[in-house]
């Protein structure tokens, strides 16, 4: 069975930028551990471990810890940020597939499916799926974590949905309704409409 997933390419693509979420991304890819998911929960584990042993040196020493770039309480932000790439890929996905070659007949939209996350279809149906897939592992690292960092009063849920959305196409003297599919990314909990 191939593993079907947006987040390992999503996490190494991140891994070349050099701010917070690229310098976390890079720590990320070199941690040990065959899942993503579990390599970033090693990371945020390593960061809280480094933060404990700079307090304990300060008190010990007297002399104030120097502050972390990264903190753990930024692997939130970072897991946000990989899901909200993650739909970003699907949707590339999705696109790719609407068009082909007009030159030649070909697909290429296989091509980008499997560069944007080693997806074997690029069908809307098995993008979604695996879109899903990667939300259902996120969002259960992401409630997790919030778990352990109860001291923490603010934390939002990370929340990814797919939604319809009314598009209306005027034509001349024609006016036609059309529904596309829109994925998006909510930083916040937000109570569906009825």
């Amino acid at each position: 069975m191939n593993n079907s997933t947006f987040i390992s390419e999503v996490v190494t693509n991140m891994s070349a930028k050099t701010n917070r979420n690229g310098k976390i991304a890079q720590m990320v890819d070199s941690a040990d551990a065959p899942l993503t998911a579990n390599r970033i929960a090693i990371v945020w584990d390593q960061l809280s471990k480094k933060r404990k042993a700079a307090s304990k040196e300060a008190v010990v020493t007297g002399i104030p810890a120097k502050e972390m770039l990264e903190k753990p309480e930024h692997i939130l932000s970072f897991i946000q940020q990989v899901m909200n790439s993650s739909c970003w890929a699907a949707r590339r996905v999705i696109n790719s597939g609407k068009q082909t070659d007009l030159a030649n007949g070909l697909d290429f939209s296989q091509s980008v499916a499997e560069q944007a996350g080693n997806i074997e279809s690029a069908h809307i149906k098995d993008v979604e799926c695996t879109l899903m897939d990667d939300f259902q592992i996120l969002n259960e690292l992401h409630s997790w974590l919030c778990g352990q960092m109860n001291y923490m009063t603010d934390l939002t849920h990370c929340s990814c949905s797919l939604r319809k959305k009314k598009l209306l196409k005027v034509s001349g003297n024609t006016r036609t309704c059309v529904w596309i599919s829109t994925m998006c990314f909510q930083s916040s909990m937000r109570k569906p409409s009825s």
